[in-house]
């Protein structure tokens, strides 16, 4: 969880290098405020493929549908403000084996975004990579 987002903050990118889960699990990218972070009402869907393509959807977050437990997962999700406490979602990643994974969506946060989540959809726990955000 990155916490302390400024109140300026229009656009978060997050980054994900070789990142990878122990499980089969699809994580997932929840937004917070200062009351905890928002685990309903994201409206987000995603899709992935490599010989076939899957899709899913979401209400407890911004899915990413990886689950393989050996696909280390590259790429960045951008989420934007759209207005007031309105946040959009979009990504676009790819997986060492050659899979990809798109997505997207949007949430109305009830007050201010100060933190982003990022967490693994049950109890499964990540096992390599990397995860950073930028603001700005």
């Amino acid at each position: 969880t990155f916490t302390g987002l400024p109140s300026w903050a229009k656009r978060i990118t997050v980054n994900f290098v070789g990142v990878s889960q122990s499980g089969t699990t699809q994580m997932e990218v929840r937004l917070g405020t200062s009351g905890g972070v928002v685990s309903t009402g994201y409206s987000s869907g995603a899709s992935s493929g490599l010989s076939a393509i899957g899709s899913t959807s979401s209400t407890t977050g911004f899915r990413i549908k990886n689950n393989v437990a050996t696909d280390d997962i590259n790429g960045s999700m951008v989420i934007s403000n759209q207005t007031g406490n309105v946040w959009v979602c979009s990504y676009s990643m790819t997986g060492t084996n050659g899979a990809f994974y798109i997505g997207g969506g949007s949430i109305a946060l009830a007050s201010a975004l100060t933190q982003v989540q990022i967490a693994p959809n049950s109890a499964d726990t990540f096992d390599a990579g990397s995860i950073n955000i930028l603001y700005e």
